[in-house]
This record gives structure tokens, C-alpha cells and sequence, in this order.
């Protein structure tokens, strides 16, 4: 290999490695990460097993982390850290694969295009295992493609750990074992290469055998209840354009280097790219149609490194002007969307940021209902109390307040039902999270009065059992004060003022200026009770006597004992 070729990859792995270390913090965990987090977290190694058993995947890369996590530790960078190395294992062996194929300058072009490919920059710097079995994937495809005595041992090492890196690596073994088929049937591969092919496919069986009980019951888990959506009909198409991160530029040039390499160096190209269209993508449609949807992009990412490699050697037998345009189009567009993902655009879910503002802004004594509260618990400090969504809503517990923390699925209805009891304070919005602050201590029972927003002095607004407007039954016991959710306006300097009547009590309490909450003094009061609100401001907007907003009302009642502790 000449100083030049050499000077080339050696470029492309270095711009490849700023697209993957650079900023690995910038953006937190998200949903699957923290999985992952979670998972090598866990106390010991067999309870760590017995996390990774109800998911779908093998505990080799969770074993590999959590012994990372001992030489580093478990931070955002820290965790994604062997992802980055992994991603630039991928690269050049993606590099060493193409030229194999045909010739230094494909190698040249294959590690620039995977080097800024989108699709692997962004699975490069997730703490996940794709990135590892993209490396695993390809590099044995490097032993397979020109074997020798070592190269089979090197490519047997590799297959034992495919599948403990990744369910796919079973699919990855598939298309490894068809490709080496199809070379031999073809002749252009000597038969011999079939025994150690099979063997060490036997040995991958063999070193798989500890896991296979478990694997089948994840399959059967999976089965039962899949989370992947139906696959598209076109699966082929659909599944070529999301590895190009649907980058139509990206997708069109690998395609046209596709067609060219089959056009003019046939014999090498095709086996291998059927083989692995065939394993990681039509067997698993065909698999989902069947049993359950299994195919998805990030599990076909061993078919990148070849969709790069059989594009750059049709791209690379072109004249010198024309490769180069052809690739610098593809390396243009994957080096904007590879940039960007990496330094520009917001995290798609930002449990990180939501965690920390819900740290800054609670209480001790405060509760977090979270969607999922395991995941959630990374970021949060511990001595937050965290409950499962499906847990009972505290109430009377001790909690005053009620956090309500989603992300990743993020329902509006949950609001909603969390406000049919208690009081709504404040929500927060950020990429895929929402976060909501409750008054648990407002509504003892399902009260949510709405009243008019806009009140005149004199006005009055009555509470009562029994009455037809503003008002639902009620019965109230212990020490009750009256709860009102408003603000005032400021017309003519002065606060808005409410006075607040529960027979024979009689309270006067000021709005504050901005949307928030305000409770009168707290009464003995027992069964039904009939209740009032008074405006008696006279402050003008224009001609209007206008300054006070009312937008709920409702009742915070504790009992003896519970007022005395306070």
C-alpha cells in the first residue's frame, strides 16, 4: 500500500474520529441508551442477565460496557466510548473490504464515505451495540473475502461473538455463509473454503449454547407482544434509503457505484451484496410477515459498510474526474447531515435537561410519577422518590406535590387525567419529554371549578352542594381552605382582591400578578358546606372594572393531625 493510499485512509479515520468524539455529551441519553445504562448498572452480573432477559438482545456488548465502565466511568461520553472506537474499526475495514474488491482507490473512497456516512456517525456515538456488530460484521467480511489459514482462525473468533454482540449477528453469520456459498458455486472460490466456513459457524452454535435458553424466551416474549412497526412492502428500497440516512444524494451515488460494480467486476460484487441484502433484509420481512416485524434500519447496519464498499469499487473504476465528482456528491451531502447530527441539531429526547430543571425545581417530600421510572432515575438524584405511572397516585402519603415526568412517549391524556385530581402548577416541554407539576394537597376529592375569568366588583360566585353553576357536590372534613387559580391584571396599581366566604368564615386574599396559586386561611369545617367568592376591587381597564382573573377553584382539607405537623 502506497504512502498516498496510506495518507488517504489515514485522513478519512481522522475525520471520522472527530464526527465521533467530538461533543459525545452534547446531547443526553436517550430511551435505549439508558437502557443500556441501566442494564450495567445493575448490582451484580447475574442481575444484569436477568435485565437484558426480558429485552431482545445478548449480554455480550453489556458485558464488554460494564467492564469499560471500571476503567472509566458511567458517563454520557464514557458510556459511548467504545461505540466511537467500534466506528472507527468499521471504517477501516470498510476500507480494507473495498479495496480488496478493487483496488487502493476504492479503499480510498470506501472510508470517506464511511467515514461522514450519517447512518454510522449516528449509531457511532450511541452507547448501543450496533456499532459493535457493524465492526464485528465487516471486519470478518475482510477474512472472508481473500482467506488464508489465519484469516479463518481471526474469522472464527469473529463469528462466535456476533451473536452474543447482537441478535442481528445471527443474520449477519446467514449472510456470511451464503456469500461464501454462492463464491464456491459460482467457482470463483475454491470448495475447500466450505469446511472452515462450517466449522466455524459450528463453533458460533456451540459458543451460543449458554444463551439459547434465554434467547428463546426473549423470542417468544417478543412474539408475543412485538414493539416494531410492519415493515415496508418495498423493504429493500426502504431499508437502502434509511442506511443512507435518506440522503437521497448519499443513496443515489451508492446505488450508481452498486450498478457499475456489477456492470464491470460482477463476479466479486454480487455474491456479496446479494447475500446480505438477502440475509439482513428479505429473510427478517419475511420473518415479520411470519411470526413478528424484526427488521429495522439500525438492525441491517452490517449492510452499510457493504453498500459503501461494492459503491465505492463501481465508483472507482470510473476515469479519475468522474469517480471523484460522483464520490465527492455523496461525501458533500453525509458530510452536512453527519455535521449537523453531531454539533447542530437537538437531541430527540431530552431526559437529561428535563431531569435536571425537575432536580433544580423540587421539593423534599415531592414525588415523580415517571413513564419510565427505572430509565428516568439515571438523572435523577436519590433521594427523589420515583413511582411507576401504573403505581397508585399518591395522595395522602406525605407528598404535597406530584411531578409528572414522560419522555420518549409523551401523552397529553396523562395531563389530563393527573389534573381531574389534582391541581395543575406548571408544565415544562423539551424534545421528546414533557414534564408536569401537580398540587397534590388542593383537591382531596375530583373538584375543578371553572369560573368565570373575568370578574367585576360585586361579582359573586357561589359554591355549594347541590347548585347548577361553578359547583359539583361536596362534603368537606378537617381543616379546609379555599384554593383559587388566577392572576390580576394590575388595573390601577392595585392587586385584584377576593374575598372568600364559607359560613361563618370570612377571608380577603390577594391575586398574584402572574398565573399562580393562593390559598385562604384554613377553617373547621364539616359535611356540606356552602362557599362564595367575592370580588371587591374597583380598578378600571378603559371603562371596564376589570383586574381580576379567576380560572379554577377548589378546596385543600387536612386533618387535625396533618395541620398540626404543618
Amino acid at each position: 500500500m502506497s504512502w498516498e493510499i496510506r495518507a488517504g485512509i489515514g485522513s478519512a479515520l481522522v475525520v471520522g474520529g472527530g464526527l465521533r468524539f467530538a461533543a459525545l455529551d452534547r446531547n443526553g441519553l436517550w430511551l435505549d441508551e439508558l437502557f443500556t445504562a441501566r442494564a450495567i448498572e445493575r448490582e451484580s452480573w447475574a442481575a444484569m442477565v436477568d435485565e437484558l432477559a426480558t429485552d431482545v438482545h445478548p449480554p455480550g456488548y453489556f458485558g464488554l460496557l460494564r467492564l469499560w465502565g471500571h476503567l472509566a466511568d458511567h458517563g454520557d461520553s464514557a458510556l459511548r466510548v467504545p461505540s466511537a472506537l467500534a466506528g472507527l474499526a468499521t471504517i477501516l475495514a470498510t476500507a480494507l473490504l473495498a479495496r480488496r474488491l478493487a483496488g487502493d482507490r476504492a479503499g480510498v473512497i470506501a472510508a470517506w464515505l464511511a467515514a461522514v456516512a450519517p447512518f454510522l456517525v449516528t449509531l457511532d456515538r450511541e452507547a448501543r451495540s450496533n456499532a459493535t456488530l457493524a465492526a464485528l460484521a465487516t471486519w470478518g467480511l475482510v477474512c472472508l473475502v481473500a482467506p488464508t489459514p489465519r484469516r479463518w482462525i481471526a474469522y472464527a473468533a469473529v463469528a462466535v461473538a456476533l451473536p452474543w454482540v447482537h441478535v442481528f449477528g445471527l443474520f449477519v453469520l446467514l449472510a456470511h455463509a451464503l456469500y461464501v456459498a454462492a463464491e464456491c458455486a459460482t467457482g470463483h472460490r475454491a470448495r475447500d473454503d466450505l469446511r472452515p466456513m462450517a466449522l466455524s459457524l459450528l463453533a458460533a452454535a456451540l459458543g451460543l449454547a449458554p444463551w439459547l435458553p434465554r434467547l428463546l424466551g426473549q423470542a417468544q416474549t417478543y412474539t408475543e407482544a412485538p414493539w416494531y412497526p410492519e415493515g415496508s412492502a418495498d423493504s429493500v428500497a426502504a431499508t437502502w434509503m434509511a442506511l443512507a440516512s435518506n440522503t437521497t444524494t448519499l443513496a443515489t451515488a451508492l446505488a450508481a457505484g452498486a450498478v457499475l460494480a456489477l456492470a464491470r467486476a460482477g463476479e466479486r460484487v454480487a455474491p456479496l451484496l446479494a447475500s446480505h441484502l438477502l440475509a439482513l433484509v428479505l429473510i427478517p420481512q419475511l420473518v415479520g410477515w411470519i411470526a413478528a416485524p424484526i427488521l429495522r434500519d439500525r438492525n441491517a447496519i452490517a449492510l452499510l459498510p457493504v453498500m459503501i464498499a461494492c459503491g465505492a469499487a463501481g465508483i472507482a473504476s470510473l476515469r479519475p474526474l468522474a469517480a471523484w465528482t460522483l464520490a465527492g456528491l455523496g461525501l458533500a451531502a453525509s458530510a452536512v447531515v453527519a455535521t449537523r447530527g453531531s454539533f447542530v441539531d437537538p437531541p430527540g429526547e431530552a431526559w437529561r435537561e428535563a431531569a435536571a430543571m425537575l432536580t433544580r425545581e423540587s421539593s423534599p417530600g415531592d414525588v415523580v410519577v415517571a413513564n419510565h421510572p427505572n430509565l428516568w432515575r439515571h438523572y435523577l438524584p436519590a433521594d427523589v422518590r420515583i413511582q411507576s405511572a401504573t403505581d397508585p397516585i399518591p395522595t395522602r402519603d406525605g407528598a404535597r406535590r406530584l411531578w409528572l415526568a414522560q419522555a420518549h412517549q409523551v401523552h397529553d391524556e396523562w395531563i389530563a387525567a393527573h389534573g381531574e385530581r389534582n391541581l395543575l402548577l406548571q408544565e415544562w416541554s423539551f424534545p421528546g419529554a414533557r414534564v408536569a407539576l401537580f398540587d397534590l394537597a388542593a383537591y382531596p376529592a375530583p373538584l375543578a371549578y371553572d369560573v368565570p375569568g373575568d370578574l367585576r366588583e360585586g361579582d359573586i360566585i357561589h359554591f355549594w352542594w347541590g347548585a347548577r353553576v361553578h359547583t359539583l357536590p361536596v362534603e368537606l372534613h378537617g381543616r379546609c381552605a379555599m384554593v383559587l387559580v388566577g392572576w390580576s391584571d394590575g388595573a390601577g396599581g392595585e392587586a385584584a382582591q377576593i374575598e372568600v366566604h364559607a359560613d361563618p368564615y370570612v377571608a380577603e386574599v390577594a391575586l398574584p400578578a402572574t398565573l399562580g396559586v393562593v390559598r385562604g386561611p384554613r377553617w373547621p369545617l364539616e359535611g356540606d358546606t356552602v362557599a362564595a367568592l367575592r370580588f371587591v376591587n374597583d380598578g378600571k381597564v378603559g371603562e371596564v372594572d376589570r383586574n381580576a382573573h379567576l380560572v379554577r377553584a377548589g378546596w385543600d382539607c387536612q386533618s387535625s393531625e396533618q395541620a398540626s405537623e404543618e
